[in-house]
């Protein structure tokens, strides 16, 4: 029997993707555009959590509660690949950009010694370094499969593991307020300075990744439930997060984020084929490529087109914004249509960039 194919999914995949580079190379920089600007900044913000879900509920579809009994089973073997893939990459991608990291740390003006403690922090606390950031999703998803996998394994219900990862979902948002109250007293400043400095936000597995890979492992493990859920409702909760992204600010609209990130999944996921034009598969490969790349050629652009000698590549007055943009999403592409041509007869390069 042929394995469901999602071409909805990946057509979104590859937008997603274009969507993160939109938020590292800030194309309406010093553009008078509010509102274009504000629309903007809300699809960027739904662009990482959707891969969060898509992801997992592609390595958990299908899977049933009592697959995770044994260790050695379809969904315990499933579950703990996708977690090597990702350990893998996180690894392999954030050697690639130290050399990266390291120009932005210099051109800060930071010492060597400080800027290998800070590298050191990203990578083991963080998952990003100075100019990294993309990273930082690779290390939420190995931490969010991981719980979930573990409670999977204790014989934890799909329904409470989500509702568990909802609640930690609520507590990032909370401890997230925290870090900007200037007055707060020592009992509650102290703590949430120490998490400051060790973690810096709530930008992790533990606060974002957990209830994103859990969103999708209920997407997956119940089909039943999921298709009864109305296509009419589904666009509402979508049209209703898109809302409340749009007049919230940025930094709180976290809750409609993860609704606008869920509701689409469930629409992509709706027109599943056994069949699928190669275009599709190309444009899955593509935004994975596209996501691990773009911010290389974001620093090519910056600080050797245009010779800038500012770290900041995301308001950076040396630079044309719009195209930044256009030179990374172009190059990127490029790489990505290169990569999956070689990587047909290249096993290392098929696994360097996951295609």
């Amino acid at each position: 029997m042929k394995k469901t194919v999602y071409p909805a999914l990946d057509l979104l995949k590859l937008i997603m993707a274009v969507l993160v580079v939109s938020v590292h190379a800030n194309p309406l920089y010093g553009i008078d555009a509010p509102i274009a600007s504000r629309v903007v900044n809300v699809l960027e913000s739904v662009s990482v959590p959707f891969f969060f879900v898509a992801s997992s509920f592609l390595c958990f579809r299908g899977l049933r509660p009592a697959q995770f009994q044994e260790r050695i089973s379809a969904g315990s073997c499933r579950v703990r690949s996708t977690i090597s893939k990702f350990v893998w990459l996180y690894f392999a991608w954030f050697l690639v950009y130290i050399p990266i990291d390291c120009l932005g740390y210099w051109l800060d003006g930071v010492s060597l010694i400080k800027a290998m403690v800070l590298e050191a922090r990203g990578f083991f606390l963080l998952g990003e370094g100075r100019l990294s950031w993309p990273l930082w999703y690779l290390l939420a998803s190995v931490v969010g499969f991981i719980l979930v996998y573990t409670m999977l394994r204790k014989g934890m219900s799909s329904r409470n593991i989500l509702g568990i990862s909802f609640l930690f979902l609520l507590g990032g948002f909370g401890l997230s307020l925290l870090l900007k109250w200037e007055g707060a007293p020592t009992a509650i400043s102290l703590p949430v300075k120490i998490y400051s400095l060790t973690f810096g936000n709530t930008r992790n597995g533990l606060f974002e990744g957990f209830f994103y890979i859990a969103l999708g492992m209920y997407f997956g493990m119940n089909p039943e439930s999921i298709n009864k859920i109305d296509v009419r409702t589904i666009s509402a909760a979508i049209a209703i997060g898109f809302l409340g992204c749009f007049l919230i600010s940025s930094d709180q609209h976290l809750l409609f984020c993860a609704l606008v990130a869920g509701g689409i999944v469930l629409l992509s996921i709706r027109g599943g084929v056994q069949n699928q034009l190669p275009i599709f598969t190309r444009m899955r490969k593509a935004s994975t490529v596209i996501y691990l790349t773009h911010m290389v050629f974001i620093a090519l652009y910056v600080f050797e087109i245009c010779g800038s000698r500012l770290s900041d590549v995301t308001s950076n007055g040396d630079v044309n914004h719009l195209a930044l943009f256009c030179f990374t999403v172009v190059a990127s592409l490029l790489t990505a249509a290169g990569v999956i041509v070689l990587s047909k007869r290249n096993g290392t390069i098929k696994k360097f960039f996951a295609v």
